[in-house]
């Protein structure tokens, strides 16, 4: 009897960790978050693995308050929001996520001390891809399946926040929203609070002053977290851009990033308003995409176009 009742207890608390456990669900990923706002599993919903970094510290979102950073302690999950409660400054923050076929959204609509936060990460999400990471686009391959994580709205980075003016530029690097780590790699994003005037080192010059943006916090911040197949990862993008209603240029009804008219040749020509006729001529026979002309302007701050070249254009 004994014996039994002891089973009966670890069963017990198994099924309340497990009913802790929130899972979201797209075509290509499969997401599990713990009852700490800790992610768990971020896997193949086809072949089951888990590519998520084990033991590698992987919340949700974490907030900065003054100069220092803190992680959710608890996490719930009702009628599509989830709330991170962050014990030790006591604030608690509403994350909207929405399970959509090809992604999962996760915006911040809300935070109870909103003049508290000045800056927030989204992850960094740990994982043990480490064959190709591409640390612009976000997404990290492994030869068969792929992750990938994407800034919705221009307030939202993808990088890691490394400087006061929000850089995400590295050494060495064009980017970091997806960078190698020693267990594999890790994605994230974060954005800032600029809603207050700031003294900032910008480039190396200390001190230097940036004019708030009105209401421009964190709240809003949305990113997207997908997983597919490798081959479809462009193709995912795209629908990605699509669903969320962002910007998709398309050339003769191809996207242009899939488009091969993006790879054309083009003429290099230093032309000016006496030759650019005929530099364009020679490029139409040559069957060549554009003409390019590498220094046009006077001024590249304003763009002027330089008058010994162009002496009869207008000035904007």
């Amino acid at each position: 009897m004994k014996k039994i009742s002891i089973l009966f207890i670890i069963l017990i608390q198994y099924l309340n960790v497990s009913a802790q456990e929130i899972g979201l669900k797209s075509e290509g990923l499969n997401l599990s978050l713990s009852a700490r706002g800790q992610l768990t599993t971020l896997s193949n919903p086809v072949s089951g693995k888990n590519y998520l970094a084990m033991g590698e510290k992987a919340p949700l979102l974490k907030i900065r308050v003054g100069d220092n950073w803190y992680e959710p302690t608890d996490a719930n999950f009702k009628s599509g929001i989830i709330s991170l409660i962050y014990l030790p400054v006591k604030i608690t923050v509403q994350v909207k996520v929405i399970q959509k076929k090809t992604h999962l959204t996760f915006e911040l609509i809300k935070i109870d001390a909103n003049d508290k936060v000045n800056a927030v990460i989204w992850g960094p999400y740990p994982t043990v891809i480490s064959k190709t990471i591409g640390e612009v686009v976000g997404v990290v391959r492994d030869g068969e399946y792929a992750i990938g994580i994407q800034a919705l709205n221009p307030k939202t980075l993808g990088g890691v926040l490394k400087n006061s003016e929000g850089s995400v530029e590295t050494t060495g690097s064009r980017g970091s929203a997806a960078i190698a780590q020693p267990y594999g790699s890790s994605l994230q994003a974060f954005s800032l609070d600029r809603s207050e005037d700031r003294k900032l080192t910008v480039w190396g010059r200390p001190e230097m002053p940036v004019k708030a943006i009105p209401n421009e916090t964190t709240v809003g911040s949305k990113i997207a977290l997908f997983g597919s197949a490798e081959p479809q990862v462009l193709s995912r993008i795209g629908a990605i851009e699509v669903a969320e209603g962002l910007p998709h240029a398309l050339i003769n009804g191809v996207w242009f990033k899939q488009s091969p008219e993006t790879g054309r040749a083009y003429l290099i020509s230093d032309f000016d308003e006496k030759t650019v006729d005929a530099m364009l001529d020679y490029t139409q026979q040559a069957g060549l995409a554009s003409l390019y002309h590498e220094g046009p302007f006077q001024s590249w701050g304003h763009f002027i176009l330089d008058p010994k070249s162009f002496p009869m254009a207008l000035p904007v």
